[in-house]
Parts: structure tokens; C-alpha cells; sequence
């Protein structure tokens, strides 16, 4: 469920008159700055101390909107900052709308008397608009003020134009049944997206609860004093990582590719997406060039560790080292779900290093013990994870 794109459709029919099914040939079509005061702030000098120390006075900053109101800011200035700078006091209820950098078109409704730096300007309110009103037009049109911000390391709106905005102006009591509209489908999108989350949530809880009774026996009702635990050298005839000193990319895809761990999509199959291209030259550099047979497990080994495949053909690709290729002689789908296990990442976050981002060993790895039954009990342990997976995915997708 796309919340956001959601949302963008809601506000689109506010201001069409669709949402309340207006008759908008009765409203006005006027700038901004035809009906509003308008006005930005300014930073007093960062160095002065006198400026800043022991304030009492709200500066806010741009990157402090894109919350619907602001009681408090985080930095506070002093009187004489405000008598030797551009800031200015904004009154209640005036709307704040970014105008610099990554923030550039975030709004905000202000609810205690401010001032802000130059990155932000003020809508002042009167009686033409509700602040509300103002606030959820302003963040319908975020996408058209990035289209027209400029600027080079920076992206920035002028004030003129926020003032030159065409804004849809019914009458107030127009404006506030639109605004009782929006919250209300803001807040039925909010929980429907909350319901799904949760419901993801319970999922995976319960596909934990799946894996740990495979492997303890409950969920096939097995015998596990008759399983053997063997480590998982002694069921692999190939256990190896990728190439520690990658070879470059190419621009233009070629056939010859590189696989990361991104490429790891915790299923069973090797997702071609961020895949890095390879010259035939690069190509045959690189040293750890694996050929994959059907039925290998690939497990992520560095950063987000722990991930795992099986994957289903054959082909040769050049690996990252922060993908392990394992070749078992068991029950692949039996190796990838104890890979899954609760047990399992626990005790690989356990043993995992933790310099510059997380790995483990794989000469550790080798020595890791799989609990094992009988080809059979393997079969019928991952067969019946598979239809209760199958059963979860279709209650949660």
C-alpha cells in the first residue's frame, strides 16, 4: 500500500472541488500574495555567542517543518539577536513553508509566536483562509515547487515564488469541509497502513515460530534423538565467498555480470536487480568466478548478513565477498530455512565481526552445526514450512 500515493490523490480531488464534490466555478483563483503577507527570516551571526546564549526566543530552521504543527524549535535566540538580524516574529497560525535545500517545499502550521531563518517563509493568516486550508494546498503542490527549484549544490524556491502560487479559494466554510475531509482519509489511510504493518509484523512472528519448530522437531511431530548434528562442511562439497577486490562496472550491460548481496532477496531465486556489468576482460580478472548449479544456497555474509537463496539454474557469474556460495549435498530448501532459523541468526549475529560493517568468518561457517535427519523428515519438514509459508502469504499480501 503506497500511503504517500495515496495521499497525493486525496489532495489532488481537495482542490478540484472532487473530494467534497464542490461546485469550484464559485471559487476564486487568486496568488498567494494577493491575499496573503508574506515574509521570510534571517540567521544572526553564528559566532556571536551573545546571540544564542541563554535565548529565549524560537528560531526555527527549515529542516524542523514537514510535521503538520511547530509549538517549540530547537535553537532559541536572544532579543539582541533579533534586533541585529532579518529575523522577525511570526504570529500564531501563520503557515511556514521551506524554501532551500533538501526540505525545499515542507510546510507547517505554527503554533507559538517565532522568528526562522532565511530558509523559511512566512504565510501570515487573515480571514480569507483557515491555516489548515493553507497548509494541506501548500503540501499539494511539494512536487511542482521541486520541479521549479533551482540552484546549484542547493536547490531552492524564492519567496516570490510561493507568492506567485495560484491558490483554489472557496469560502471558509468550503475550506473547512475540505480539511474535514482530508484528515479524515488521511487518518483511514494512516490506519489502514498501520493494520498492514501490522499484520506484516505477526507474519514474520509467525514465520519465526514456523522455522524454530521445524528445527526442535514440533512441527512434523519427529523423533529428534535420531538426528545427527553435523557441521556444515561435512554436507557441502563447495563452501566459498566472493572476490575480495572486485573488478570495476561497466556503463553498458554486457553478458558477463557481478553479484552482491543485494542481489540476495531473502527468497528462492538471485534477483538481477543492481547487478554490476562486466567487461569479458574484467570478466576473466576476476579471481573468484563461481559457477552456479541448481540447488545452491547463496547466503549474505557481509553487512546485512544472513539473507539466503537456492537458486534454481545454471550459470556463471563473479561475486562480491559479501556472498557466500554453498553447494550441499543435503536438502537445499532444508539448508536455506535452517539458514532462516531463529537459532541460526542468532548465533550468526553472535559470531559476527563488527569493524566497518558486519561479516563473519567463513572458516566458521564451515563449522557450523546443522541438526539433520533423514533425507525423508527434510522433505516433509521443508514441504510443510512451504504450505504454511504459502498459507501466511496469502492472509498478509
Amino acid at each position: 500500500m503506497n500511503t504517500e500515493l495515496l495521499k497525493s490523490k486525496l489532495l489532488e480531488a481537495a482542490f478540484n472541488g472532487s473530494l467534497t464534490h464542490a461546485d469550484i466555478s464559485t471559487w476564486e483563483f487568486p496568488k498567494i500574495g494577493d491575499i496573503a503577507f508574506t515574509t521570510s527570516g534571517g540567521t544572526p551571526q553564528a559566532k556571536n555567542k551573545e546571540y544564542y546564549e541563554s535565548g529565549n526566543i524560537r528560531w526555527i530552521r527549515s529542516g524542523e517543518l514537514g510535521v503538520k504543527y511547530i509549538y517549540d524549535s530547537e535553537i532559541k535566540i536572544t532579543q539582541k539577536a533579533l534586533e541585529n538580524s532579518s529575523a522577525k516574529y511570526y504570529p500564531v497560525d501563520s503557515v511556514l513553508i521551506a524554501l532551500y535545500g533538501a526540505t525545499v517545499g515542507k510546510v507547517a502550521i505554527l503554533k507559538a509566536e517565532s522568528t526562522s531563518n532565511q530558509a523559511v517563509c512566512a504565510i501570515f493568516p487573515n480571514e480569507r483562509f483557515t491555516p489548515e486550508y493553507m497548509y494541506y494546498f501548500l503540501s499539494s503542490q511539494r512536487d511542482n515547487f521541486l520541479g521549479i527549484a533551482s540552484g546549484g549544490a542547493q536547490s531552492n524556491i524564492s519567496q516570490e515564488k510561493v507568492k506567485n502560487s495560484i491558490i483554489p479559494l472557496p469560502s471558509i466554510a468550503e475550506q473547512q469541509r475540505i480539511v474535514a475531509a482530508l484528515e479524515e482519509g488521511f487518518t483511514y489511510i494512516d490506519a489502514v497502513a498501520s493494520a498492514k504493518q501490522n499484520l506484516s509484523n505477526t507474519a514474520e512472528l509467525l514465520r519465526n515460530k514456523i522455522l524454530q519448530a521445524a528445527f526442535d522437531g514440533s512441527l512434523t511431530g519427529a523423533d529428534t534423538s535420531t538426528w545427527e548434528d553435523v557441521k556444515l562442511r561435512k554436507v557441502t562439497t563447495k563452501i566459498v565467498d566472493g572476490d575480495h577486490n572486485p573488478p570495476k562496472g561497466e556503463e553498458d550491460p554486457t553478458p558477463y555480470i557481478m553479484l552482491s548481496s543485494q542481489n540476495i532477496n531473502d527468497d528462492t531465486y538471485v534477483a538481477m536487480n543492481k547487478v554490476r556489468y562486466l567487461s569479458k576482460e574484467n570478466f576473466d580478472m576476476c579471481n573468484k568466478r563461481t559457477h552456479l548449479t541448481k540447488g545452491d544456497v547463496l547466503l549474505t555474509s557481509v553487512g546485512t548478513i544472513g539473507r539466503s537463496c537456492v537458486h534454481n539454474s545454471d550459470e556463471v557469474y563473479c561475486f562480491q565477498r559479501s556472498v557466500t556460495i554453498i553447494t550441499p549435498t543435503i536438502n537445499s530448501y532444508f539448508l536455506k530455512y535452517y539458514f532462516d532459523s531463529p537459532a541460526f541468526q542468532q548465533m550468526l549475529n553472535m559470531s559476527s565481526t563488527g569493524n566497518a560493517q558486519k561479516g563473519f568468518y567463513l572458516n566458521k561457517l564451515k563449522e557450523v552445526l546443522i541438526p539433520l535427519p533423514s533425507p525423508e523428515e527434510q522433505q516433509r519438514i521443508v514441504a510443510k514450512i512451504d504450505e504454511l509459508f504459502t498459507q501466511i502469504d496469502k492472509i498478509s499480501n
